[in-house]
């Protein structure tokens, strides 16, 4: 057979074939008609799944487009919050560094801020102003700065005694060594309240003149009574401002005499006059204008004392204010210095101020050291009677 002939059988024999699978193929499908379905069916299977995934697609861009648009607002807000801090701590740092006086709290009569200047033009270096009723810092310059205290010391020295004399009736009788040590020690630059050698005076009378005349000899009569000594006396003293907290204190005398090592603070006086307005019987001694001891062998109708702060005390308020009493210092080396307190509007305000130096000729007729308080105390009253 020629190869024509073969391939004319072979597509023949092929063709057969194709024919009985067609054959076959009809059958099945005639024949068959429940996987019929699962065959159309399994086209959809691919569509349904493209469909869902592309919703989760859809879904997440979504959420990673708000997440990122919420991080943003995050950051801007953040910045923002960062840049306004950063502002007002700028602002309220450059406030407070223009001014002596620190933030203050609410009281009940005056809240002064920081821009108000009470101490402008005063005379003294040194000084405090505070709320006596609830011990709030008002205005403070140099507050915490070590100097001379002069007679201010005294404040010390009659609240240390009132803690060991118990009776103020009795009497001590003033002994020539108290004179001697004013002569030796002190060459006589200390006032004295007028007490002579050997005059029976009452305790009491020993304290008015510590506060009213400043008296040397009554300093040194009450260290003996207390403690046999004023050295013995000058460690009460030291113990007593430890008790109080006062860190930048240290007595070497009871008569407030210039010592290296005899030093305070404007602060820590001002804790020491609050704390003596505590004692009733400070706040009399300290507040009265006038004295006149009991009769002594010395003097039959008694020693009348003036209380060298007395011309400042008001009996009526006047310019808003009425200082109530005080205590007066001066040395050449410490100016005059002051610790009083007044009332402004049934409210007591403490001022305590150091260094204002004058000449000694001056002395006698010049007081800076009350000007500045009557200018204080004054503004004060106007600045409360404004915002209340």
């Amino acid at each position: 057979m020629d190869n024509q002939g073969r391939r004319n059988n072979q597509g023949h024999s092929q063709g057969h074939a194709q024919g009985k699978k067609l054959a076959q193929g009809q059958q099945l499908s005639q024949g068959q008609h429940k996987a019929a379905p699962a065959k159309s069916s399994a086209p959809a299977k691919p569509v349904q799944r493209k469909r869902r995934k592309k919703r989760a697609q859809l879904n997440t861009a979504g959420i990673t487009f708000i997440v990122l648009g919420l991080g943003i607002l995050l950051i801007v807000g953040v910045g923002l919050f960062s840049i306004i801090h950063l502002f007002t701590k700028d602002m309220n740092k450059a406030t407070t560094e223009s001014t002596y006086m620190p933030q203050v709290t609410a009281t009940p009569t005056c809240t002064p801020t920081p821009a108000y200047d009470f101490f402008e033009g005063m005379h003294s270096n040194k000084a405090i102003l505070i709320d006596a009723e609830n011990g709030d810092v008002i205005q403070s310059l140099e507050a915490d700065v070590q100097a001379y205290p002069a007679s201010v010391t005294k404040m010390m020295t009659c609240l240390v005694a009132l803690d060991y004399m118990t009776n103020l009736d009795m009497t001590y009788t003033m002994p020539q060594s108290i004179y001697d040590e004013l002569a030796s020690t002190y060459h006589y630059d200390l006032a004295t309240a007028g007490f002579e050698n050997g005059e029976m005076v009452t305790y009491r009378d020993i304290l008015y003149g510590i506060m009213l005349r400043s008296g040397a000899e009554c300093c040194l009569a009450a260290a003996n009574i207390c403690a046999g000594s004023e050295a013995a006396f000058v460690d009460l003293m030291n113990q007593k401002a430890e008790e109080l907290g006062l860190t930048n204190t240290h007595f070497m005398n009871c008569t407030g005499y210039n010592d290296p090592s005899h030093f305070s603070t404007a602060s820590d006086m001002a804790i020491i006059l609050l704390e003596g307005l505590k004692n009733d019987d400070f706040r009399t001694f300290i507040t009265t204008k006038t004295h006149t001891s009991a009769p002594t062998n010395y003097h039959a109708d008694g020693l009348l004392m003036e209380n060298t702060l007395g011309f400042a005390m008001n009996d009526i308020a006047e310019n808003g204010f009425k200082i109530l009493g005080g205590k007066t210092g001066y040395t050449s080396d410490a100016g005059q210095c002051l610790a009083s307190f007044a009332d402004i509007d049934g409210h007591e305000y403490v001022l305590v101020t150091f260094g204002a130096y004058v000449t000694e000729e001056q002395q006698s007729t010049t007081k800076l050291h009350v000007a500045d308080a009557q200018l204080i105390f004054g503004r004060l009253a106007i600045y409360i009677d404004r915002t209340t």
